[in-house]
């Protein structure tokens, strides 16, 4: 069984493990790194690479990483700085069904009706080629009626 800290799949190390990994070190390097710290500890991977040297290999065997994420990891800092090495969520950050001329369709809808239900603004975006999820619908009308206030009160 090697020495150096195993992750999960999420990247993170478990904590017994980066424990174990940390004691094989001296006291006064073990004070310094936190090892619930994952950018200290990414960028002091980085950090040996690049500063001290080391081969990518033993780098990244000796830190839990695997060499293709190590070489991300480098990648990145060099790029981006250490900003980069601190962990971000994937995926999408917003909605793309419902589009700022979808939502100014429903506003108009809105202020022309007075009151909408989400069936009825799923509907209407229904009309209009998009079919959306009753919950998309509620949000949707929710960005109508805030859209609408913040016109009002530019006017004042």
């Amino acid at each position: 069984m090697s020495s150096h800290p195993r992750r999960n799949h999420s990247g993170a190390e478990s904590k017994n493990s980066r424990d174990a990994f940390l004691a094989s070190y001296p006291e006064s390097f073990r004070a310094f790194i936190n090892p619930d710290d994952l950018v200290q500890i990414r960028y002091e991977a980085v950090r040996a690479v690049l500063c001290e040297n080391r081969t990518r290999k033993d780098v990244a065997k000796e830190w839990g990483f695997s060499r293709p994420t190590l070489n991300r990891l480098i990648s990145s800092f060099q790029k981006m700085g250490l900003s980069s090495l601190a962990e971000r969520r994937s995926g999408p950050t917003e909605g793309f069904k419902v589009t700022d001329k979808l939502l100014d369709r429903v506003v108009v809808l809105l202020e022309k009706e007075g009151r909408l239900s989400p069936s009825q603004v799923q509907e209407e975006l229904r009309q209009a080629g998009t079919t959306v999820h009753l919950r998309t619908a509620e949000r949707t009308l929710m960005k109508a009626w805030e859209s609408i206030k913040r016109s009002r009160y530019k006017r004042m």
